[in-house]
């Protein structure tokens, strides 16, 4: 059973599907379930021209939706830390500014993975009576979690994906538009508990042909070393021959091939080596910090990588947070101690 919100349903049965005789139903071992939530209806709003500056945008939008419509808290769609905590901050201040007892209070609160714990369930709390919950919030409020109380959704347009880049080859993360199949996701949340209204930061003719209609698959734009020394692990020789259902890249796939063998995970006709291939296939890490793990003992320093491993092997925003969270561990001296540096 693949169960999702934004599941391309079709092309999923149709991978699975053992039937010999394409088109006939009656031989399909496949079925599609659509399970439909109570969904209230959500009027969906876009601009009449596009924004210079979304984020500005996006603020406008939420006091206008606090002075001009009736209660429900507001959820506001942006793509990492450093833009949640510039609306988050604007929001607050701007907020000091509205006529006293005209309008209800606003609390403006943030979510995004490295947020800490109990600062992220602050926005799971009811707004307290007289007072309207602002929540900005990163595409994990798209389809991974459900806030309560959300009337409203303001949807930037734009998400941040990890994105590989086979001719450097380094992950960035990207600032990119969202698909179709995501905007409507965003939309649905505004009328889980009643009534809403979406109000997307883009043309309705951006939404049309400019926007994907899925977002495009994590294969094919990820480093895929790390998947093919586990197809290779598996016995899986002929990699660039197997059944994906999304077919990756060719560049990517030989970039991956020429990485492993670089590290001496493959043998000169592709297959694992052992002991060393075998053993970086066990590793829950990127090839090439297991073989950085292996070769530490060699080197006396296995303390260190493992920290320093443990470290670049967090998913944080910024580099502030990876250096608190080095602070927190008493790891400082990692930014200043001249063995460390490149």
């Amino acid at each position: 059973m693949i169960s999702s919100a934004t599941l391309d349903a079709e092309a999923f049965a149709a991978f699975f599907s053992t039937n010999p005789t394409p088109g006939d139903k009656s031989r399909d071992n496949t079925a599609i379930l659509s399970v439909q939530g109570r969904m209230y209806p959500v009027d969906i709003h876009f601009l009449p021209e596009p924004c210079a500056d979304y984020i500005e945008t996006a603020i406008q939008t939420v006091f206008d939706i606090h002075t001009k419509e009736p209660a429900g808290d507001v959820l506001v769609f942006m793509t990492g830390r450093e833009e949640i905590e510039q609306v988050v901050s604007e929001i607050r201040e701007r907020a000091t500014t509205l006529p006293p007892n005209k309008y209800a209070d606003i609390v403006a609160l943030p979510i995004y993975a490295g947020l800490q714990p109990e600062e992220q369930m602050l926005v799971f709390d009811p707004a307290e009576r007289g007072t309207r919950k602002i929540v900005v919030a990163t595409n994990i409020a798209e389809a991974s979690i459900t806030i309560p109380g959300i009337g409203y959704v303001v949807d930037s347009g734009f998400v941040k994906i990890r994105a590989y880049n086979p001719r450097t080859g380094m992950e960035t993360l990207t600032t990119t538009t969202i698909s179709r199949a995501s905007a409507e996701q965003r939309s649905g949340r505004a009328g889980r508990i009643r009534n809403g209204k979406a109000f997307r930061l883009y043309t309705e003719e951006s939404f049309r042909q400019n926007m994907r209609p899925a977002s495009v698959p994590e294969i094919q734009r990820s480093n895929l070393a790390g998947m093919v020394l586990q197809l290779k692990a598996l016995g899986i020789e002929n990699v660039l021959r197997f059944d994906f259902m999304t077919s990756p890249p060719a560049e990517m796939m030989s970039k991956a091939l020429e990485l492993l063998f670089s590290l001496n995970a493959l043998d000169g006709v592709g297959r694992l080596t052992i002991p060393l291939g075998m053993r970086l296939a066990e590793f829950p890490l990127d090839p090439l910090l297991g073989k950085v793990l292996l070769d530490s003992g060699t080197f006396g320093c296995s303390q260190e990588m493992l920290t320093i491993a443990a470290m670049v092997s967090v998913q944080v925003s910024n580099t502030s947070t990876t250096i608190t969270y080095l602070q927190d561990w008493k790891m400082s001296n990692v930014l200043t101690d001249p063995y460390f540096l490149p």
